[in-house]
């Protein structure tokens, strides 16, 4: 999902050349940020990133 805005600002993207477990990312707020309209975006657009086509994210998360 990153490969556009990286060629974009000229940068190549690399396999790890390592396996690596998988990684759980979760996100917190104070329950008074919930409905703000920025908060709002900023956690969609983390979401969006970090889903990967197929994913574990992609299907529910």
């Amino acid at each position: 999902p990153l490969t556009t805005p990286a060629t974009a600002l000229g940068l190549r993207l690399l396999d790890i050349p390592l396996p690596l477990p998988p990684v759980t990312i979760g996100m917190a707020w104070h329950p008074r940020h919930a409905a703000d309209g920025a908060h709002h975006w900023l956690r969609d657009a983390v979401r969006r990133t970090l889903r990967a086509p197929g994913g574990p994210a992609a299907e529910g998360g």
